[in-house]
């Protein structure tokens, strides 16, 4: 290999070295810059769709907020005669949701859910705060495979009649 270097003329030495370092940048941009650009290209796009999610809850929230203090007695007495089970049962199917699991515990009832959409969930708590006199006590929904659906638990509890 060595007596072949020797015998190329310089021009070829030189012709060879430029198309090394040619090839070698090339294999740099396409094995690093590449890969590196595209994922902060993903990151920049997951970062600004979680932000708009987060801003869509947060809004959410502040209406939940505003409408949990306002269930009143009569539509916690509207409720009084059917079952929570049945009520968070027959209102979750009505609104498109499938529950996997319902968990009683300390007085509350906790729903569990598997592939749902976030704004259909944030409206059927909506309205089961709003509308049929029940509050939430804890929410732990994380984004499920997709991005696009919730999966978790929600544990509601009737309002206490004043």
């Amino acid at each position: 290999m060595k007596s072949w270097w020797m015998n190329l003329s310089t021009r070829e030495r030189a012709m060879l070295f430029i198309a090394g370092g040619l090839a070698l940048i090339f294999v740099l941009y396409q094995l690093i810059y590449l890969p590196l650009s595209e994922a902060n290209a993903s990151a920049k796009r997951a970062y600004a769709r979680q932000a708009e999610e987060t801003h869509e809850t947060l809004e959410a929230l502040a209406v939940l907020q505003l409408h949990g203090g306002a269930s009143t007695e009569a539509s916690a007495a509207s409720t009084s005669s059917e079952s929570l089970e049945l009520l968070l049962s027959r209102t979750a199917s009505a609104s498109g949701l499938e529950i996997v699991r319902l968990q009683p515990g300390n007085g509350a009832l906790t729903v569990w859910f598997d592939r749902v959409d976030a704004r259909t969930v944030m409206g059927w708590m909506l309205n089961l705060e709003a509308n049929q006199g029940l509050f939430v006590t804890s929410a732990d929904l994380r984004e499920a495979d997709s991005g696009a659906v919730l999966r978790g638990s929600v544990a509601f509890r009737k309002a206490a009649a004043s």
